[in-house]
Protein backbone atom coordinates (compact mmCIF):
# COMPACT_ATOMS: atom_id res chain seq x y z
CA UNK A 1 0.00 0.00 0.00
CA UNK A 2 1.24 3.58 -0.57
CA UNK A 3 0.35 6.22 1.12
CA UNK A 4 1.70 9.97 1.12
CA UNK A 5 1.59 12.21 4.13
CA UNK A 6 3.31 15.20 5.24
CA UNK A 7 4.08 16.67 8.57
CA UNK A 8 6.01 19.70 10.11
CA UNK A 9 9.53 19.14 11.58
CA UNK A 10 7.82 20.54 14.93
CA UNK A 11 5.43 17.17 15.15
CA UNK A 12 5.79 14.70 17.40
CA UNK A 13 4.72 10.94 15.23
CA UNK A 14 4.25 7.87 16.68
CA UNK A 15 4.40 4.43 14.85
CA UNK A 16 2.38 1.59 16.54
CA UNK A 17 2.05 -1.61 15.51
CA UNK A 18 -0.56 -4.34 16.72
CA UNK A 19 -1.10 -8.29 15.62
CA UNK A 20 -3.38 -11.29 16.25
CA UNK A 21 -2.43 -14.59 15.11
CA UNK A 22 -4.24 -17.44 13.94
CA UNK A 23 -6.14 -19.73 16.24
CA UNK A 24 -4.16 -22.57 18.04
CA UNK A 25 -0.54 -21.56 16.23
CA UNK A 26 2.46 -20.59 18.75
CA UNK A 27 2.52 -17.33 19.75
CA UNK A 28 5.28 -15.27 17.87
CA UNK A 29 7.33 -12.11 19.72
CA UNK A 30 6.77 -9.80 16.90
CA UNK A 31 9.09 -6.33 17.17
CA UNK A 32 8.91 -3.22 15.92
CA UNK A 33 11.78 -1.49 14.55
CA UNK A 34 13.30 1.85 12.73
CA UNK A 35 16.28 1.83 11.12
CA UNK A 36 17.55 5.67 10.58
CA UNK A 37 19.67 6.51 7.12
CA UNK A 38 21.39 9.87 6.68
CA UNK A 39 21.58 11.43 3.32
CA UNK A 40 24.08 9.25 1.60
CA UNK A 41 22.26 6.37 2.59
CA UNK A 42 24.63 5.07 5.74
CA UNK A 43 22.53 3.76 8.66
CA UNK A 44 23.73 5.67 11.65
CA UNK A 45 21.38 4.64 14.21
CA UNK A 46 18.38 2.06 15.38
CA UNK A 47 15.69 1.78 17.67
CA UNK A 48 14.19 -1.24 18.92
CA UNK A 49 13.60 -3.85 22.16
CA UNK A 50 17.04 -3.99 22.83
CA UNK A 51 17.92 -0.55 22.17
CA UNK A 52 15.12 1.75 23.41
CA UNK A 53 16.43 5.38 22.42
CA UNK A 54 18.25 6.29 18.89
CA UNK A 55 19.81 9.59 17.65
CA UNK A 56 19.58 11.31 21.38
CA UNK A 57 15.90 10.74 21.94
CA UNK A 58 15.02 11.46 18.61
CA UNK A 59 12.97 8.09 18.29
CA UNK A 60 11.62 6.17 21.46
CA UNK A 61 10.67 2.90 21.39
CA UNK A 62 7.98 1.41 23.92
CA UNK A 63 9.72 -2.02 24.85
CA UNK A 64 9.03 -5.29 23.97
CA UNK A 65 5.77 -7.00 23.98
CA UNK A 66 6.60 -10.47 23.33
CA UNK A 67 2.81 -12.36 23.09
CA UNK A 68 0.53 -9.16 21.13
CA UNK A 69 -2.16 -10.13 23.79
CA UNK A 70 -2.43 -5.97 24.66
CA UNK A 71 -5.70 -4.58 23.60
CA UNK A 72 -4.78 -1.80 21.14
CA UNK A 73 -1.25 -1.11 20.42
CA UNK A 74 1.58 -4.11 21.57
CA UNK A 75 4.50 -1.66 20.53
CA UNK A 76 4.61 1.78 19.25
CA UNK A 77 8.31 3.45 18.06
CA UNK A 78 7.80 8.11 18.96
CA UNK A 79 9.61 10.08 16.94
CA UNK A 80 10.24 13.80 18.08
CA UNK A 81 10.91 15.53 14.53
CA UNK A 82 12.02 18.73 16.03
CA UNK A 83 15.35 16.45 17.69
CA UNK A 84 15.99 14.67 14.02
CA UNK A 85 19.95 15.52 13.01
CA UNK A 86 19.73 17.83 9.88
CA UNK A 87 21.66 14.94 7.80
CA UNK A 88 18.68 12.08 8.51
CA UNK A 89 17.04 11.42 4.99
CA UNK A 90 14.82 8.43 5.83
CA UNK A 91 13.61 6.59 7.93
CA UNK A 92 12.82 2.45 7.42
CA UNK A 93 9.74 0.86 10.00
CA UNK A 94 9.42 -2.70 10.40
CA UNK A 95 8.11 -5.57 12.09
CA UNK A 96 10.57 -8.25 13.03
CA UNK A 97 9.35 -12.12 14.20
CA UNK A 98 12.21 -12.74 16.48
CA UNK A 99 11.12 -15.88 18.49
CA UNK A 100 8.46 -18.71 18.37
CA UNK A 101 7.88 -18.61 14.47
CA UNK A 102 7.64 -16.39 11.34
CA UNK A 103 5.39 -14.36 9.88
CA UNK A 104 3.28 -16.76 8.55
CA UNK A 105 2.28 -17.62 11.67
CA UNK A 106 0.43 -14.28 12.20
CA UNK A 107 -2.98 -13.59 11.30
CA UNK A 108 -3.20 -10.08 10.85
CA UNK A 109 -0.44 -6.80 11.57
CA UNK A 110 -1.84 -3.54 11.56
CA UNK A 111 0.88 -0.43 12.15
CA UNK A 112 -1.15 2.99 12.88
CA UNK A 113 1.03 6.68 12.12
CA UNK A 114 -0.20 9.46 14.37
CA UNK A 115 0.62 12.82 14.36
CA UNK A 116 1.09 14.75 17.86
CA UNK A 117 -2.26 15.79 17.89
CA UNK A 118 -3.76 11.64 17.64
CA UNK A 119 -4.80 12.19 14.32
CA UNK A 120 -4.11 9.01 11.63
CA UNK A 121 -1.81 9.68 9.25
CA UNK A 122 -1.68 6.41 7.43
CA UNK A 123 -2.44 2.85 8.44
CA UNK A 124 -1.06 -0.58 7.19
CA UNK A 125 -2.99 -3.63 7.36
CA UNK A 126 -1.56 -6.83 6.46
CA UNK A 127 -3.04 -10.20 6.36
CA UNK A 128 -0.71 -13.25 6.40
CA UNK A 129 -1.32 -16.36 5.44
CA UNK A 130 -0.22 -19.75 6.69
CA UNK A 131 0.90 -20.78 3.13
CA UNK A 132 3.17 -17.76 3.15
CA UNK A 133 6.62 -18.12 2.65
CA UNK A 134 8.76 -18.22 6.06
CA UNK A 135 9.68 -14.56 5.90
CA UNK A 136 10.72 -12.83 9.22
CA UNK A 137 10.97 -9.19 8.18
CA UNK A 138 8.68 -7.01 6.73
CA UNK A 139 9.31 -3.52 5.71
CA UNK A 140 6.13 -0.77 6.86
CA UNK A 141 7.07 2.27 6.14
CA UNK A 142 9.96 4.39 4.84
CA UNK A 143 9.45 7.92 6.54
CA UNK A 144 11.66 10.76 4.36
CA UNK A 145 12.96 13.95 5.52
CA UNK A 146 12.59 16.37 2.56
CA UNK A 147 15.31 18.57 2.36
CA UNK A 148 14.48 22.75 3.10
Amino acid sequence: KMSDFSFNNEETIQVGLSWDFFEGTTKVDLDCSALIFDDCGVLVDACFYNRLEACSGALVHSGDNRDGLSDGVDERITLNLSKFPANISFVVFAVNAFQGGTLKDVETANAVFLNGRGQTLTSISATCSASANEENTCILLCLLQASS
